[in-house]
């Protein structure tokens, strides 16, 4: 019931968000695997996807996906979710990993992939452009 009224708040606040969209743009999902994670703010995802924040709250490792940078879903992503450029997101990995302060994410070839990861890897965050129909798998409410 959790998880159908988290569905929901994310669909309805990605179409208040969208009213003036191109009927052929997609939505992102972000989906998370193994976790009792039922939302996320901007600023809790920009820390993780720019690999600032390793753990969840009880301490365990996020596994962090993405698609290429150049993959459409990736860039719609970064600009709409994150509220970044994919270039900005790059460099933030490029300045942890240079530092040796941290790692980049691991970056999977096609959203079917990045489903088989996820799934594989409880903990792990991604997003994918349709809502997944696999119960391993959580979509992510997004508070703004």
């Amino acid at each position: 019931m959790v998880r159908l009224a988290c569905r929901l708040l994310l669909i309805l606040s990605l179409l208040a968000a969208g009213a003036g969209r191109a009927e052929d743009e997609r939505y992102v999902f972000v989906v998370v695997s193994g976790q009792q994670v039922q939302s996320l703010d901007q600023k809790t995802l920009r820390a993780i996807f720019s690999m600032r924040l390793q753990s969840w709250k009880d301490g365990s490792k996020v596994h962090v996906f993405v698609l290429p940078d150049d993959d459409a879903t990736h860039r719609q992503f970064v600009r709409e979710i994150l509220r970044m450029y994919p270039h900005q997101l790059r460099r933030s990995w490029d300045r942890a990993i240079y530092s040796g302060m941290g790692e980049a994410p691991q970056v999977v070839a096609s959203e079917e992939e990045m489903t088989r990861r996820l799934i594989a890897n409880p903990g792990s965050i991604g997003y994918l452009s349709e809502d997944p129909r696999d119960e391993r798998l959580y979509t992510v409410a997004i508070n703004q």
